[in-house]
């Protein structure tokens, strides 16, 4: 990727700002100058931004990249070109911002994205505007992401000078971070927590067997035994004593179950004897109770005979029911027939007065048709008048439509133009609060460059506030730390005391040991001495190399710790310095700011208190203002409507006007025509509805005289079809009761002296007889059903009792009180051997199951001990505990990442030093320690020797760590697959170097550029603007804007 131009349009300190790079192409390198603070690095940035939508280190967000004196109108983008495999590229960024609306008034505008291909005739291929889409494609394009770009582009010269004579584990957090070697960490802490987790595993299997071997269950002799030591000394011996155990347990369990077999017979025995005299007991007492059951069917039997009795005389009842039910139905028909007779003659009595009366009133309105035909004339006469009055009545309506259309046209002139008037005198008004316009957009625009000061102090002393309790939070830390380092500190004095003394009590152990067995002429290991007349002799307690070694370990992680918590109160001391330094800078920033906007005065403590409250005030003013600018579209758009009204209300007016003329003139001539027409009609009827009110009624007169005539005739016509039907009907009725009565009394008869015949009772008594029986009818089934249910019973009481004296016969009732007695010896019995079989069962399963347990868990400790010593043996490499290195895997990883940068690097090295010096890892026997491993020592082809980096001079180290920062960028590329990027950026790093190291870095640089990549040093130093004749000139102009001048010789 070559870059071709940058350009930068109210971004930081520039209001316009376009960097062509292809006329820096041509120098060896050339520099970018200028103020601390005037935007040097904003050039990065933007390049940054443009690919990325990120600031270079990610310190900024692109929304407060946005210039202070930018106004609403202004526009914040950024548009950077470059050229990759014969291609023109062109992103154009611009961040979310404020900006003018149309109308008046701001908005927010979103962020835009705009990437645009062109081939190598500089015709556009293709063109993307969503942000995703964009991003993706510049990332597939450069195969790397904001942080690699920044690494590999942007050289942070005075880092890489620390870097390269950093401690090794200072080393090793800046290449953990950049090639992502954490997981060997994780990975290496996880196997140091599987292997805690292994020896508890062991730990917890090995109490569990000692918990199931101690829960066996033993004999009394067996444990006795084991009491006084004769058997069972080891776990296994238990096992084979528990096995014999459970073999003679399992003897006297079948011993056990066949007595069970034996007795169970004989109780079976007994069950079926009882079983037996029980059934014949109860035999005995069935008898009885059949035998007292038929004595009481017996006491029952005059009473069935009675109910049999009346269930005959019910039947007989039952058969003849249908005539009585004939009669009393006859009866019932009569009563009714005699009713309507009485009924019907008094209708009649009454219709024959109504029919005179009907025939009396038709007489009189036959007499009256001679004045009804009068009356039909005189409407026919009236009628004939009906059109001309109709005729009047059109004109009256047409004369009264007319004039309320001349009332209304009068109105509507008159609401028109006062209508006008009062749009006109609005319009004025409204025109005067647009007058106002201009200032309160400048009053906005004014509010709005208050507020993004506001905003951007309000983020500065919240990082201030922020920055005070970090500060805060690592004091606290610094001070927890260094009580942990005294700890530690007083725990290692105290471990390597301890070994020490321990170790010098197994050397003299050893003295004692290797005395006891010298032999005579053989060289005595201490003195050298043939002949050992006094072998030394010590009373030292005997010390295991396994406790010396124990000693040594905790004497080594007392150390280890104290190693790690004095490097990390290093650590935590250089923060804090850190963040006091960056504190008090943002601190006076803040104050410089506070100035600006007139709140010099304001007490540190209140002044985000004093910002809410400002920035309250301020957002208070914006909303006002915008309330009227919004007010003001408004009085826009009505003064527009205003005008627009105006317009059509003096067209309405003209039109009133022109219609109210004719309206009138109209009106004059239908009062003309109405007064001629209205004299040639009679004087008696003034309007057509008085004569349509004289032929209504005249014409209601006859329609009532003929409605009458008819009504009254058809009327008399009913009465007498009425009067001559009931006539016929009372004939009939009578002929009927006549008939039914004979048959009532035939059927009556006949009832009465089947009853008499029957039951033999008198002629009196007969009706009340067959009325209580047919009464009792609905008990017929309940009666008959109780005597066959009486009978089917005596029947089965008899046949079972004859049964049961068959059975019994030569029988006796039994005594079971000896078989009782019998079978409960025997059960009892039978509830001692089985509890003492469950007991010994018991007893055998239990030990059985601890049994398979503990041969069980033997046999897995055995396979995790393996598992926990080839785990345990893993963890120790992993995390460089090992007895053959004592570097873990994580550090051995980084350490080839190094091995890498370092070859790379000494391709530039070499250059750049004539073949002087070449980087070398050191490999010394400190490299295999497990903090170390990451010094890096260079070798001196003058003198022939490798010495460490901290020997160089500055000048030296100025171009090793050039060399470093090249290498680094090299091996990130070739790690992440990125591609070559033909620009590179030196931060600094410049100031700390005198005259010769100066012209030595500037020489190196210069012999890098042979590489085809564009140089640039982003740098404050005064000297390089005498000796770099190219140079990209960032020039501040003192009111927070700066502006960029390319300079291409002296």
């Amino acid at each position: 990727m070559r870059p071709i131009k940058l350009t930068l349009d109210w971004f930081g300190p520039y209001e316009h700002a376009e960097i062509d790079f292809t006329k820096l192409a041509d120098a060896p390198l050339f520099l970018i100058s200028g103020k601390t603070g005037s935007g040097k690095t904003t050039i990065f940035d933007g390049m940054s931004y443009a690919l990325f939508d990120q600031t270079s280190g990610q310190e900024r967000d692109a929304t407060s990249m946005r210039s202070d004196f930018a106004s609403p109108d202004d526009y914040t983008q950024v548009a950077f070109e470059f050229e990759h495999r014969h291609r023109h590229y062109q992103v154009i960024r611009q961040p979310k911002q404020l900006h003018t609306k149309r109308g008046g008034g701001v908005t927010e505008k979103g962020a835009s994205v705009e990437l645009t291909v062109f081939d190598v005739e500089g015709h556009e291929v293709d063109q993307v505007t969503r942000k995703k889409q964009a991003d993706d494609m510049i990332l597939e394009l450069l195969k790397m992401n904001a942080n690699q770009f920044s690494q590999i582009v942007l050289l942070p010269q005075g880092k890489f000078r620390q870097f390269l004579v950093a401690p090794s584990d200072d080393k090793a957090a800046i290449l953990r971070q950049l090639f992502h070697t954490q997981l060997y960490v994780d990975w290496a802490e996880q196997l140091r927590t599987a292997q805690k987790q292994a020896n508890q595993a062991l730990r917890d299997q090995q109490t569990a067997i000692q918990r199931d071997v101690s829960d066996l269950i033993w004999t009394e002799p067996n444990q006795q035994a084991i009491d006084t030591g004769t058997v069972g000394k080891t776990t296994s011996e238990l096992i084979e004593l528990a096995n014999q155990q459970q073999t003679d347990w399992k003897g006297q369990q079948a011993t056990l179950d066949q007595k069970i077999i034996q007795v169970q017979q004989r109780v079976n025995q007994l069950i079926q004897q009882t079983e037996r005299e029980l059934q014949t007991t109860r035999m005995f007492d069935q008898r009885d109770q059949q035998t007292r059951q038929l004595a009481e069917l017996t006491d029952q039997a005059d009473q069935m005979k009675k109910r049999q009795r009346l269930v005959d005389q019910l039947d007989w009842i039952q058969q003849r029911a249908p005539e009585y039910t004939q009669l009393v139905q006859l009866t019932d028909d009569m009563d009714q027939m005699k009713q309507q007779l009485r009924q019907m003659d008094q209708t009649k009595r009454q219709l024959e007065p109504e029919l005179l009366q009907l025939r009396n009133q038709r007489r009189e309105l036959t007499d009256q048709q001679p004045q009804i035909d009068q009356t039909t004339a005189n409407r026919v006469r009236l009628e004939s008048l009906v059109a001309s009055y109709q005729r009047v009545d059109e004109l009256n309506q047409e004369l009264k439509s007319q004039r309320q259309r001349v009332e209304t046209l009068t109105k509507n002139l008159k609401a028109c133009q006062d209508e006008q008037q009062a749009v006109q005198n609005q319009s004025v008004k409204v025109q005067a609060r647009l007058d106002q316009s201009d200032q309160l957009h400048h009053d906005q625009t004014v509010t709005v460059t208050r507020q993004h000061q506001l905003e951007r102090l309000m983020d500065q002393a919240m990082l201030v506030q922020e920055q005070k309790k970090n500060q805060q939070q690592l004091t606290l830390l610094v001070q927890q730390k260094q009580v942990e380092v005294d700890q530690a500190d007083e725990q290692f004095q105290a471990a390597n005391q301890a070994f020490e003394a321990i170790n010098q009590r197994w050397i003299q152990s050893q003295i004692a040991v290797l005395s006891q067995q010298l032999a005579p002429g053989t060289p005595c290991p201490v003195c050298g001495s043939t002949e050992h007349p006094y072998p030394a002799v010590t009373t030292v307690q005997s010390v295991t190399e396994a406790e010396v070694k124990v000693a040594r370990q905790t004497s080594d992680q007392a150390n280890q710790l104290l190693t790690t918590a004095k490097a990390q109160l290093q650590d935590y001391q250089a923060q804090c310095q850190q963040i006091q330094t960056k504190l008090t800078s943002d601190q006076d920033q803040l104050a410089d700011q506070l100035t600006m906007v007139t709140l010099e005065s304001v007490a540190p403590e209140l002044v985000i208190k004093r910002l809410t409250e400002e920035q309250n005030q301020v957002q208070a003013t914006l909303s006002h203002l915008t309330q009227q600018l919004d007010q003001l579209d408004q009085d826009r758009q009505v003064k527009q409507q205003l005008q627009v009204k105006v317009t059509e209300l003096t067209t309405t007016i003209n039109q009133l006007q022109e219609q109210l003329q004719k309206a009138e003139q109209l009106q004059s001539a239908t009062q003309a025509t109405l007064t001629t027409v209205q004299e040639k009609l009679p004087a008696e009827f003034q309007t057509a509805g008085d004569l349509q009110v004289e032929i209504q009624r005249l014409k209601a007169v006859v329609a009532g005289h003929d409605a009458k005539l008819e009504s009254v005739t058809e009327q008399g016509n009913k009465l007498q079809m009425q009067l001559t039907e009931l006539t016929s009907q009372i004939k009939l009725t009578q002929n009927q009761l006549t008939d039914n009565q004979k048959k009532a009394d035939d059927l009556r008869n006949q009832l009465h002296a089947a009853v008499v015949a029957t039951f033999n009772v008198t002629d009196e008594a007969a009706h009340d007889q067959f009325v209580t029986g047919y009464e009792q009818l609905d008990r017929l089934a309940e009666l008959r059903q109780a005597v066959t249910a009486y009978q089917q019973h005596c029947t089965e009481v008899q046949n079972r009792l004859t049964e049961l004296n068959q059975q019994l016969t030569d029988r006796q009732r039994p005594d079971g009180e000896a078989t009782k007695l019998a079978r409960q010896a025997a059960d009892t019995e039978l509830t001692q051997l089985r509890a003492e079989e469950g007991d010994l069962k018991m007893q055998i399963t239990q030990n059985e199951r601890r049994l398979n347990r503990i041969v069980a868990g033997m046999n897995r400790q055995e396979e995790e001990l393996t598992h926990q010593r080839e785990l345990g043996e893993l963890a120790d490499v992993m995390n460089g505990n090992s007895d053959y290195s004592k570097l873990g895997l994580e550090r051995y990883v980084l350490q080839t990442y190094l091995q890498r940068i370092l070859v790379a690097a000494n391709d530039q090295l070499l250059k750049l030093t004539n073949g002087r010096y070449q980087f070398d890892l050191d490999t010394g026997e400190a490299s295999s320690k497990k903090r170390a491993g990451l010094e890096i020592n260079v070798y001196d082809d003058n003198v022939g020797e490798t010495r460490s980096v901290h020997t160089l001079s500055g000048g030296e180290s100025f171009i090793a760590a050039l060399a470093l920062a090249l290498a680094l960028g090299e091996v990130i590329q070739a790690e992440t697959g990125s591609i070559d990027v033909e620009a590179l950026f030196i931060d600094e790093g410049f100031g700390s170097l005198d005259q010769d190291a100066l012209n030595t870095a500037l020489h190196s640089l210069e012999t890098v550029e042979g590489q085809h990549r564009m140089i640039g040093i982003i740098s404050h130093v005064s000297e390089l603007q005498d000796q770099v004749p190219t140079q990209l000139q960032v020039i501040s102009d003192g009111d927070g804007r700066s502006r960029v001048t390319i300079q291409t010789e002296f």
